[in-house]
């Protein structure tokens, strides 16, 4: 079975995907070729027949697909390695931008394909639109247009083929990202070389909200190399945690959570005098 050549497969690129920005279905095109190429065919004429026969449903596509193809065989190396970036990259994102930002190349190259050919004058291309050159008209659309099912291939994958037209192999399958955490707000624990430190806001990364000075939640069950710690409940919890308990007047500090001092401490703190000497 002979494959498509390189540029072949950006025609035919080129042609599913002017099929899909035009709202159609290009899987059914793909599926017809399938069934020609099963039959024998090879793979350019297994693709001109399945175009053709879209083309017979949809008439109004007719001359768009034509001039693109067209635009592509008479095109240089260079430009069709832009075609083939462009389309590629709609192909796996669905973006359409990135053929718009083409529009002027191609309806330039289209003017000066026309006009080589005894189409058109220059007076006649000298106003065209991109949907001129490339003879699309509204009736080209879907009225309803194409959405993909859920066995549709995901953007950027690509099915086996014996015929050549895959580009780039489908990229590794990732997991599941985990969804988005809102960023612990407050006082914090975090870990440093010489152990955990309390700090007044929470950092970009370390230890969650809940973690303990000691590097375990308390109010989890915790296996180490000592053996099973069982979880700690009401009042030690809450002191493991650093978080003042009872009566007791408690104040933050840079370091961490103190006694608030009383009595001759308090007043030591001060600088009152005390004592004798006071």
């Amino acid at each position: 079975m002979t494959a498509l050549t390189p540029r072949q497969a950006i025609k035919v690129k080129a042609a599913l995907s002017l099929i899909a920005v035009h709202g159609h279905n290009p899987r059914t095109v793909q599926q017809a070729a399938t069934a020609e190429l099963a039959k024998g065919y090879p793979a350019n004429v297994a693709y001109k027949n399945a175009i053709d026969g879209f083309i017979a449903r949809v008439p109004a596509m007719g001359n768009t697909l034509h001039t693109a193809v067209d635009l592509i065989h008479h095109s240089d190396d260079a430009t069709v390695a832009l075609y083939d970036k462009a389309l590629t990259e709609y192909n796996n994102t669905g973006d359409d931008s990135c053929l718009d930002g083409l529009a002027p190349m191609i309806l330039e190259d289209a003017k000066a394909l026309a006009i080589s050919k005894g189409e058109v004058t220059e007076a006649d291309a000298a106003n065209w639109t991109i949907e001129d050159a490339l003879g699309s008209t509204s009736e080209a659309f879907a009225e309803t247009p194409d959405v993909p099912d859920a066995t549709t291939l995901a953007p950027g994958q690509t099915a086996q083929s014996s015929f050549g037209f895959n580009g780039l192999p489908a990229p590794a399958s990732q997991a599941p990202a985990a969804p988005a955490q809102a960023p612990a707000t407050g006082p914090q624990w975090v870990q440093t070389p010489t152990g955990f430190r309390l700090v007044a806001q929470a950092p970009a990364s370390g230890p969650q909200a809940g973690q303990s000075m000691s590097g375990y939640d308390p109010y989890q069950a915790s296996r180490s190399v000592t053996g099973i710690r069982v979880a700690q409940t009401g009042d030690a919890a809450r002191r493991t945690h650093g978080t003042p308990v009872g009566d007791v007047g408690c104040m933050q500090t840079a370091t961490g959570y103190r006694v608030t001092p009383t009595g001759e401490a308090a007043r030591r703190d001060a600088g009152v005098p005390l004592g004798p000497d006071a």
